[in-house]
């Protein structure tokens, strides 16, 4: 004979089940909110599954930090704050992040080691969120962050608790790698405060010009100076207003002893068998140089469909006869990437080898071979 078990007790019973698996469910996300806590920085990223590696884009470093639930995504030109929802039972992962103006960013997160993958749509104003990625193989309009975890930070111990002989060896229980990496993050800041000191003397002399120009009513110098402030600004081609000896002579000696700081570095991760160092370094090193890349002067166009011509480019134009009366073509420069903007609003992304000046790949086929004029016997 089966026993009578009281109805409060099966609700008992019932409840107490509930309660366990909430408790489970929570503890679930817990731990992998619990693994990602702390300062994160951007060491890759990909759009539309390609690699964005151009410099401009990774002057600024792109971070993510995770408070418990409450997280910052600083990607240079957008700040996102809120809190992060995490699904662990999803595979891939799912992460929400839940801004303070109630936007989502809806995605997906893979973690390894002291590596921290994060893959979403790119979110459009005015519309609902887009559809959250499948894999880490980004397609159109998705975006894919590779993040590094950032060392915790260590209290510093009062200068009488540490023996001289502890500071001597500090570097050699660093390591040898560890040592290449902060000469070459060193040279990197000392480089960076170098061009904002001249960019800083250049944009001020630029404002006296305009001050000036602007007691005298000089309307012609004024709309100079805008444009001059404009192509530097968007071409990196320096201003014709004014003088601008000084600031060559200064970038120029920069970028040398910034060039010998990455060879440096080069050398001796390669003796140190650091392979992977030096050739990331090796890459950084070319998307350097390429920001020495000039646009300017005459091409010879070819297209797969067999058009073929030659394209003249100015300082912020591009065109095709300057005996002929046209819409005017403009370019922009991204890092590597030459941006050429045609009047019907489309355009051509052409691509800078900083080992092959001059030759320019483009999309679809396109090719640019620069016309290099014969040299003037002497």
């Amino acid at each position: 004979m089966t026993a009578f078990i009281p109805r409060w007790v099966l609700l008992a019973l019932l409840l107490i089940g509930v309660l366990s698996s909430a408790r489970s469910q929570d503890r679930a996300k817990e731990k992998p909110l619990s693994a990602l806590q702390g300062s994160w920085t951007a060491v890759e990223a990909e759009l539309g599954g390609a690699l964005i590696e151009d410099a401009a884009f990774w002057r600024e470093k792109k971070t993510f930090k995770l408070k418990e639930s409450a997280f910052q995504l600083v990607l240079a030109d957008s700040t996102f704050e809120g809190t992060a929802q995490i699904n662990a039972e999803t595979n891939p992962q799912q992460i929400t992040f839940v801004t303070k103006g109630d936007t989502e960013l809806r995605g997906i997160y893979a973690l390894k080691d002291d590596r921290l993958t994060l893959c979403w749509a790119v979110w459009i104003k005015d519309k609902r969120p887009a559809e959250r990625p499948t894999g880490f193989a980004t397609r159109k309009e998705e975006f894919k962050f590779v993040f590094r975890k950032d060392a915790e930070p260590q209290p510093e111990k009062p200068a009488a608790d540490a023996p001289e002989s502890s500071k001597l060896t500090e570097t050699k229980k660093s390591g040898p790698d560890s040592v290449a990496k902060v000469k070459l993050e060193r040279a990197k800041m000392g480089y960076e405060s170098d061009l904002n000191k001249l960019r800083t003397k250049l944009l001020a002399a630029l404002e006296r010009k305009e001050n000036d120009a602007r007691k005298d009513g000089n309307k012609k110098l004024v709309d100079q100076i805008e444009a001059d402030r404009k192509t530097l600004d968007e071409l990196q081609l320096l201003p014709q207003s004014i003088p601008t000896r000084e600031f060559e002579v200064g970038v120029k000696k920069a970028r040398e002893e910034m060039k010998s700081a990455y060879a440096a570095a080069i050398k001796d991760f390669t003796r140190q068998r650091l392979d992977a160092e030096a050739q990331r370094t090796e890459q950084e090193l070319n998307l350097f140089l390429a920001e020495e890349f000039n646009f300017q002067g005459s091409w010879r166009v070819r297209h797969a469909s067999g058009w073929t011509g030659v394209r003249t480019v100015q300082r912020d134009r591009v065109i095709d006869d300057p005996k002929t009366k046209q819409s005017e073509i403009h370019w922009k420069r991204t890092g590597t990437t030459i941006h050429v903007i045609w009047p019907g609003g489309g355009g051509e992304h052409l691509a800078i080898d900083p080992k092959n000046p001059s030759h320019l790949e483009g999309e679809k086929g396109v090719k640019w071979d620069r016309i290099i004029p014969p040299q003037k016997k002497k």
